[in-house]
């Protein structure tokens, strides 16, 4: 999945942001 959000996340800030936390967590 970190690879969607990081493809995603580059057009999306705020969701990888948000994405980013609960994987971290």
């Amino acid at each position: 999945e970190r690879g969607v959000i990081s493809s995603e996340g580059r057009h999306r800030g705020a969701t990888v942001t948000v994405c980013n936390s609960s994987t971290m967590e």
